[in-house]
């Protein structure tokens, strides 16, 4: 998310830098790998979290044949420790101190305004 505040290092050295996936409008741009989450639970009850393109809703899920549960473009985790971002990452969203994680929480707003700023544009 840096990379939106701050110049781009790579730049110098490609073409066409690997951070500027939003081509410099992040608004027209959300979710720009079309991938959303989706936790599964393993017969020990362990909860992975998945972030692909093949699955939009529960009900493609559920034709799939994966119980599971979907998610969205973003998230968190059952247990709320982890944000599940936009771009695919998981952030912890509580230090290991004890307190709010205020990166999570930034990637949080800037995932939600990207959202908000594209359902603006289709409107």
């Amino acid at each position: 998310m840096a990379s939106l505040f701050s110049v781009d290092l790579a730049y110098g050295h490609y073409p066409v830098s690997p951070y500027a996936f939003t081509g410099g409008n992040p608004a027209s741009r959300v979710d720009p790998d079309g991938q959303d989450w989706y936790s599964t639970t393993d017969k020990e009850g362990n909860v992975s979290y998945h972030y692909t393109e093949d699955y939009r809703s529960q009900r493609d899920l559920k034709k799939a044949g994966i119980e599971g549960t979907y998610i969205g473009m973003t998230g968190k985790t059952n247990d709320g420790s982890q944000y599940l971002s936009l771009l695919g990452s998981q952030v912890n969203t509580m230090t290991a101190d004890g307190k709010v994680n205020l990166a999570a929480e930034m990637i949080a707003n800037i995932d939600n305004a990207i959202i908000n700023s594209y359902k603006a544009l289709l409107q």
